[in-house]
């Protein structure tokens, strides 16, 4: 008799058991549906609940890094101790018609008039945002505009003020972890490298790394959807210097190099760009455009040439497709967003908040990932 009860127990906790399983299977299902804003409201059903819209799991089966949303930062209200940030974004059609304000406030703190107000965009990666705030004085955050979550991030200050950095915000897949690494070129002609780590809050300088490398400009690294950072350097050479696709590797904490396409031109300036998640190389000035695109990541026979373009002026950097795959998403002088039809060789210009300056223009994907973890 026990034994028959025993059995019967075991089978109906099984039962319950897979009847959960199965109710947990379709309630996540039914999330996974759902837009974002509707997922961040659902949070506060019940710790469950909770439990389940903010797992990574979740959170990447959520996010479509095909799906990018577009827009310009700039720093507003810069007359009074009180300036903030607004991000305008273009609406899904890429229509200037219909744009979406989202503002974080009193970023900076109390400021006086000689504090620098500036604002610099170094990047996303998995819809969050790094901006140096101030120029290069050591603060810097993290936002996630879908979410509304910020977080600020103070960095060692510099003896000396540095001429330029290049800076990049990535992932560690194998610790679930979002680190920022600055290289910061001083007046001197030295280099400090540093790597921030989200979840121990900390800064580390990595000086055993060494940086074989130059540039002469700020730049914002392009990470891709493996989580690796990508910028477009120069190597110093005895016969002088040679371009190179540098990247940092954010698991492993270390620079790499990628093979750049073999006709692509050596000593020619470049920058780093995506499409369809794919890494690009872009040769861009004033009146011309041409972009290779790596098919399979770390194969230099993959590198193809995909866009050859000629235009009156300004200079372009490609960001994307809009839904309409026959429509280029490009980055026109850091400033304004335009939109370019291949097939027609038409270009539509999308100014957003009046060109002013210290703007910016960013993309991302919409995702619930936090920044507290």
């Amino acid at each position: 008799m026990k034994f028959m009860l025993r059995t019967i127990s075991v089978k109906s906790n099984a039962q319950k058991s897979k009847k959960r399983n199965f109710n947990e299977d379709v309630l996540t299902n039914i999330l996974q549906r759902l837009p974002l804003k509707s997922l961040t409201r659902f949070k506060a059903v019940n710790s469950h609940w909770l439990s389940l819209i903010s797992s990574p799991q979740f959170v990447f089966s959520h996010m479509n890094p095909s799906i990018r949303k577009y827009g310009v930062i700039q720093v507003e209200n810069t007359h009074t101790r009180h300036p903030y940030l607004s991000l305008r974004i273009l609406n899904q059609n890429l229509s200037s018609s219909e744009v979406e304000t989202i503002h974080l406030l009193n970023p900076f703190g109390k400021v006086d008039h000689n504090t620098n107000t500036d604002c610099e965009f170094f990047g996303s990666c998995n819809g969050l945002l790094l901006i140096s705030l101030g120029g290069l004085r050591g603060r810097f955050i993290l936002w996630n505009p879908s979410t509304r979550e910020h977080k600020k991030i103070c960095r060692p200050m510099y003896q000396n003020f540095p001429d330029c950095c290049i800076a990049g915000l990535g992932y560690d897949y194998f610790n679930d972890n979002y680190k920022v690494v600055i290289v910061v070129s001083s007046s001197f002609g030295k280099f400090s490298i540093e790597v921030y780590n989200n979840k121990t809050n900390s800064w580390q300088n990595k000086k055993s790394l060494g940086f074989p490398y130059i540039f002469s400009s700020n730049q914002s690294g392009v990470t891709l959807d493996n989580g690796i950072i990508h910028w477009y350097v120069k190597r110093q050479q005895v016969d002088g210097q040679e371009a190179v696709l540098l990247c940092f590797d954010s698991a492993e904490e270390k620079f790499n190099e990628v093979l750049l396409p073999k006709c692509f031109p050596k000593k020619s300036c470049g920058v780093v760009s995506s499409l369809f998640g794919k890494l690009c190389v872009c040769r861009t000035g004033y009146g011309f455009l041409h972009v290779w695109k790596m098919g399979e990541y770390g194969e230099q026979k993959s590198w193809s040439k995909v866009l050859d373009i000629s235009f009156p002026v300004g200079r372009y950097i490609p960001l994307g497709f809009a839904n309409n795959i026959d429509e280029l998403v490009m980055n026109l002088d850091g400033k304004a967003i335009a939109i370019y039809n291949p097939s027609r060789r038409h270009f539509r210009t999308v100014l957003l908040s009046g060109y002013q300056n210290g703007s910016r223009v960013v993309a991302y994907v919409q995702s619930l990932v936090s920044i507290s973890k």
